[in-house]
């Protein structure tokens, strides 16, 4: 008899643990005629000088675009009111998402993050800042 397995699930942030390997539940096929989604992933640490600066401008940009977008604010441990801001932002605007990694594990890990909780046909990453990645 085999031994059984074990999958290993992390805990991210305010949200309950999840398989490295289940797909968002947004995760669908597209209707017919139903334009893609695209997962906007942005990676934000100590951020908050600059969220509502992006919001105007990805707002903007995305309203022109004739695709459906979510995006998704992945928060790396921030210190300043960088989530509290995202959450309000989120609850006015139905495409915005918040996930907040536990602690500080580099703007590369919550790129990942961003893709593994994407709902989207395709991911874009956009950076707030470059302050966050290493040359």
């Amino acid at each position: 008899m085999a031994p059984p397995t074990t999958s290993k699930a992390a805990t991210v942030g305010d949200f309950p643990p999840v398989n490295s390997t289940q797909i968002p539940e947004e995760r669908r096929e597209r209707r017919p005629g139903e334009p893609p989604l695209i997962t906007v992933v942005v990676p934000a640490r100590d951020e908050e000088a600059n969220v509502l600066r992006l919001r105007e401008e990805l707002g903007q940009v995305l309203d022109s675009l004739p695709y459906r977008f979510e995006i998704l604010v992945v928060d790396n441990d921030s210190r300043d009111g960088t989530g509290e801001l995202v959450k309000a932002i989120c609850r006015a605007d139905p495409r915005g998402k918040y996930l907040r990694l536990s602690r500080n594990f580099g703007a590369e890990a919550s790129i990942s993050a961003g893709y593994s909780h994407s709902a989207g046909d395709a991911v874009i990453v956009s950076m707030p800042t470059c302050k966050t990645l290493r040359p």
